[in-house]
């Protein structure tokens, strides 16, 4: 299917500007609505245009939250502006190299100032990275609309981890948001750092699938 929606040149991805180095986030231990999204994304289409559909995100620890005993996160859409400052704003690329890079997306990492959510805001997605305190070198990876079985063992311990999670099938429409809200409790004192990735496709709003 991504196969398809390549050749179609219809499929992007958006990453941290230089691999190897992560963008820094919060120290944040709690939900929080103005300073817990590590991760901002924005179909800028008009009104009637391209729909943005969530393939993955990938999040590569490279500076850990030291004192955190867990590392939670959940996903919201919303119809409001949902960005204010702060953080990288990511490029987004057409996966077939011959092409240009004409998206519809914005993408923002790192330590994102945000408004509060509007009333139409929806919770999409909710989940667990690890029990334990997160370590260099973990890897999470978040799917979206997929049943495929993969397992990364005990979620706790100090050794870095593959650990896939699994999420609905996440659909943006023009002029929306998607929010990826993390947080570390326990944590108070590093700020963690994480390489990111997004995949994704763009599609007409009529569009169904092959």
């Amino acid at each position: 299917m991504d196969f398809v929606l390549a050749q179609n040149l219809s499929y992007y991805v958006a990453m941290s500007p230089t691999p190897g180095t992560p963008v820094a986030f919060a120290v944040n231990a709690t939900v929080s609505e103005t300073a817990g999204y590590f991760l901002m994304m924005k179909n800028n289409a008009q009104s009637g245009g391209q729909r943005l559909h969530l393939d993955y995100l990938r999040l590569i620890c490279g500076v850990a939250p030291a004192n955190a005993t867990a590392a939670e996160f959940f996903l919201k859409s919303d119809t409001v502006s949902r960005y204010t400052s702060g953080g990288t704003q990511l490029n987004p690329l057409n996966v077939s190299a011959d092409m240009p890079n004409a998206s519809q997306t914005l993408v923002y990492a790192g330590n994102l100032t945000t408004p509060a959510a509007g009333s139409a805001a929806r919770v999409l997605a909710r989940g667990k990275l690890r029990t334990g305190i997160p370590v260099v070198g973990d890897e999470f990876i978040i799917k979206f609309g997929t049943a495929e079985s993969a397992h990364a063992g005990g979620l706790g311990g100090t050794v870095a981890q593959r650990i896939p999670v699994h999420a609905p099938p996440v659909v943006i429409g023009p002029q929306q948001w998607l929010g990826l809200q993390l947080w570390f409790p326990g944590n108070v004192t590093t700020a963690p750092q994480f390489e990111v990735e997004a995949g994704w496709w763009e599609t007409p709003h009529n569009w169904a699938a092959p």
